[in-house]
């Protein structure tokens, strides 16, 4: 599991470690360095979607289509930053995407 805080306490950001340490299904718990961690997540999108468009799209983002369905309806699974995620959806346009589904940020230590 995978918990992003956004702190700039040292103080606030070891108490939750130390809270986070003291759950039973807890082995370790510590801070990941942005630097030196790779940190993903992944969303599945359900959208309407020229499928020209989504071969463009396909040199920029790391995306999978899961299925197609009547009248260009696509389900689509893209992996990549936060920021990737955003922008592929952004790319995809305005009240094209009917549906998505994010996991949140996965991060591991290099």
């Amino acid at each position: 599991m995978t918990i992003t805080l956004f702190e700039d306490s040292d103080d606030k950001m070891l108490q939750v470690i130390k809270q986070v340490e003291k759950i039973t299904e807890v082995i370790s718990a510590k801070e990941l360095d942005i630097n030196e961690s790779f940190w993903r997540e992944v969303a599945i999108v359900k959208a309407e979607a020229d499928p020209s468009l989504l071969e463009e799209l396909a040199g920029q983002y790391n995306f999978e289509i899961l299925d197609k369905q009547n009248h260009g309806l696509f389900i689509i699974q893209v992996a990549g930053t936060s920021q990737k995620i955003d922008d592929f959806l952004q790319e995809l346009g305005e009240g094209k995407v009917i549906e998505a589904a994010r996991s949140g940020f996965t991060a591991l230590e290099k």
